[in-house]
């Protein structure tokens, strides 16, 4: 392995040249007019799009899954049914196909069709957060919103380096949330509110946590069926689809669903005890308890959170709930770190966000050039130590999620000096639903 690779230098400075200019915006309002958001969206997707054309590679485990599944696929046999990991319900198997598809027709390699869709995806989300602030404040105001975003690293280095799907599922949750939230009452907008979010747990299933933060907040109880149905309707019409092409398929697709996750020792807590462990060889049963049940942990106290902040805005609800399941769980994949920024951003939490997207940043490229994307790290230290640092790096970024559940959760009046209060998110968004 060669440690002068000029791909990854060049990405290497591509993305700590985003990073400089997010904190740079996020500390200082520009003074000029800010770019339209034509332009704004331009920008976005030339930010993704040069890294993932420059860097023929991702997540090395992930690209290798993602390629094997495609073969499986267009070899007409079951994926389902093999030895592959693939733990995504079936409308990713499709898509992976169709990109293998165009790197044999086009020439151009297999993981940039890949990361394609999501740089598509998070360039998107870009629009929809100037959207969603210029509903409840000013154009100045959405574009600088919007203008953080483009240069924010954290979904920029899960779409343009990674090559995960988190920021595409993402977006059918804001779309979720913003028909819901920002449009009224009206059946169309919670249909299409619903049918959004059923796209959104097709993709990944994590955010099914928006239904019942949806459900506390309709006024019946024929509402609220007829929203769980339409969310219900769509991954329940992929699942038949391939059941129909792959006869036997349905128990072994939600089983493999229900079983995605991260592995533990590599996040927050877990990584102290598991390293400890490692060097003293001292925890085994703290760490094998924590990784079988830790898990459950966050889902009980996502729940909480959903139900104790029913009375606040559904965005905030659910950035909230994020924090702490993130705060509390033992496992958490990179990209997941993606999910809280644009949730941040139309908030207008910008100095909160600003410590997590720094405590992020460290966390994921540490991780990238430590393990996933190569191992440059190996060239000074040995492996055992090594990963060790990629394991607690976990921490900079786990430490201000914690910080920042226990500064919502006690009204923003503990640590002034490391976060400095935001404004209350209820006078941000509002809700015609919620009211």
């Amino acid at each position: 392995m060669r440690i002068v690779d000029g791909p990854l230098v060049f990405t290497f400075i591509w993305i700590i040249g985003c990073a400089a200019v997010a904190f740079i915006l996020l500390r200082r309002r520009p003074s000029g007019q800010l770019p339209p958001i034509v332009l704004i969206l331009v920008t976005a997707f030339l930010i993704r799009f040069i890294p993932a054309l420059i860097l023929p590679r991702g997540a090395d485990y992930e690209m290798r899954l993602f390629q094997q599944t495609a073969d499986v696929y267009r070899a007409g046999d079951n994926v389902y049914h093999s030895t592959l990991a693939h733990p995504y319900l079936p409308l990713l198997v499709y898509w992976f196909s169709f990109a293998d598809w165009l790197a044999e027709t086009t020439g151009v390699f297999f993981i940039f069709w890949l990361k394609s869709i999501n740089i598509l995806a998070d360039t998107l989300l870009s629009g929809l957060v100037y959207l969603s602030v210029l509903h409840q404040k000013d154009d100045t105001e959405a574009r600088y919103a919007a203008w953080i975003y483009v240069f924010n690293p954290v979904t920029i280095l899960v779409v343009s380096y990674q090559g995960q799907f988190d920021l595409l599922t993402t977006f059918f949750l804001m779309l979720a949330w913003y028909f819901f939230a920002l449009n009224g009452r009206s059946p169309k907008q919670l249909s299409l509110s619903a049918i959004m979010l059923g796209m959104a747990v097709l993709l990944k299933t994590w955010p099914l946590m928006f239904l019942p933060i949806v459900w506390l907040r309709l006024p019946n109880w024929k509402t609220r069926v007829r929203y769980a149905f339409l969310v219900g309707i769509v991954p329940l019409a992929a699942l038949l689809i391939y059941e129909f092409l792959f006869p036997g398929s349905i128990t072994s697709i939600l089983k493999r669903a229900s079983r995605a996750g991260a592995i533990s020792g590599w996040w927050g807590y877990s990584s102290i005890i598991y390293v400890w462990l490692q060097l003293f060889g001292q925890g085994s049963s703290l760490f094998g308890f924590v990784s079988q049940y830790g898990k459950y942990l966050g889902y009980f106290l996502g729940f909480f959170v959903i139900f104790k902040t029913r009375k606040r805005p559904s965005l905030y609800s659910l950035l909230l709930t994020i924090l702490v399941m993130f705060a509390a769980v033992p496992n958490l994949g990179l990209q997941g770190l993606s999910w809280i920024v644009p949730m941040a951003m139309i908030l207008g939490l910008y100095n909160s966000l600003g410590w997590y997207v720094a405590g992020s940043t460290v966390h994921m490229l540490v991780s990238y050039w430590g393990i996933h994307l190569t191992r440059w790290i190996d060239f000074f230290i040995e492996m055992a130590p090594a990963n060790r640092i990629i394991q607690l790096s976990s921490l900079t970024a786990w430490l201000v999620i914690v910080i920042w559940c226990l500064q919502e959760i006690l009204q923003k009046r503990l640590l002034p000096k490391i976060f400095t209060p935001d404004i209350d998110p209820a006078s941000l968004i509002s809700s015609n639903v919620e009211q």
